[in-house]
């Protein structure tokens, strides 16, 4: 039981946590190699609170929908509280000796956002109830995100703007389509979450222009360098092949038709891969 409580606290798995590329290249970024590690161990501090508390909250309509989940035990949710308390005083201990005030805002920022969000308990506020909280949370909490990593290894600046900017639109388009496999648990719980209010063929087509967006904005970024744009330039052919098979399918989401958005995910995902490698190796050159 408590191994499932393990898997848990890492799931979803995203490029955050618990496979930290974007903790990793926002420490290149902020031009410190010996410092990478501080990001990337705040992650594994900061984001399983995230997730253990939004199933944590979300244990009564997991159960009602069939699910196996083991918050609905008592001894599991006991657990689960002190885990979570633990690693909120580790990581606000952590932020704020590595990112002091500046960090601790966005940190703060971050935290309650996310409270909010799955709160089902004390507040009961829920902002995930509604596709509007829903969209607030990430517009605000994933920039504010980025700037809270960044302030571990460098005094926020205009560089860790061009990084919420280019990692926003990337880490929104798999939001949007995130509640799409949920559609009938979050309609029995009363919940007007995207998958419920909006059709499949809307969330793809708005999901298919984040990626888009995320690919403009990174060849504009890049566009003085020539070797950090090929991350950009190869990508995109995965990026149109997808794109138009998708819009050949009237951008509907099907057994048959999920393979031509795994290439815009795959394409969009390989493009910051490539990015960070690159980075990473520039960095390399510099010592």
């Amino acid at each position: 039981m408590y191994l499932k409580l393990l898997k848990y606290s890492a799931y979803p798995p995203n490029i955050v946590f618990p496979i930290p590329i974007v903790p990793i290249f926002i420490g290149l970024y902020g031009e410190s190699l010996s410092a990478i590690w501080k990001p990337v161990f705040f992650t594994f501090l900061f984001y399983p609170i995230v997730n253990l508390w939004n199933h944590l909250n979300d244990a009564e309509d997991d159960f009602k929908a069939g699910k196996d989940t083991p918050f609905v035990f008592r001894e599991i949710r006991r657990v689960t509280w002190f885990l979570i308390a633990i690693l909120a005083i580790i990581s606000f201990l952590f932020i704020y000796l590595n990112g002091h005030i500046i960090g601790l805002f966005f940190y703060l920022i971050v935290l309650i956002l996310t409270f909010l969000y799955s709160d089902n308990t004390l507040t009961k506020l829920r902002l995930k109830k509604h596709y509007l909280g829903e969209i607030i949370v990430y517009i605000i909490s994933i920039p504010a995100g980025v700037f809270m990593l960044y302030s571990i290894v460098k005094n926020p600046d205009l560089e860790a703007l061009k990084v919420a900017i280019l990692l926003t639109p990337l880490m929104m388009s798999t939001v949007l389509i995130k509640d799409l496999k949920d559609i009938s648990g979050d309609r029995n719980a009363g919940l007007k979450t995207l998958g419920v209010v909006f059709s499949h063929e809307s969330l793809v087509k708005v999901s298919s222009i984040m990626f888009i967006t995320y690919f403009v904005i990174g060849i504009l970024l890049f566009s003085s360098n020539k070797i950090y744009i090929v991350s950009f330039v190869i990508p995109f052919f995965g990026l149109i092949i997808g794109l138009l098979s998708l819009k050949r399918h009237n951008w509907t989401i099907s057994i048959h038709t999920i393979k031509y958005y795994n290439i815009l995910v795959f394409s969009s995902l390989l493009s910051f891969v490539i990015l960070t490698t690159l980075k990473f190796a520039f960095i390399i050159m510099k010592f």
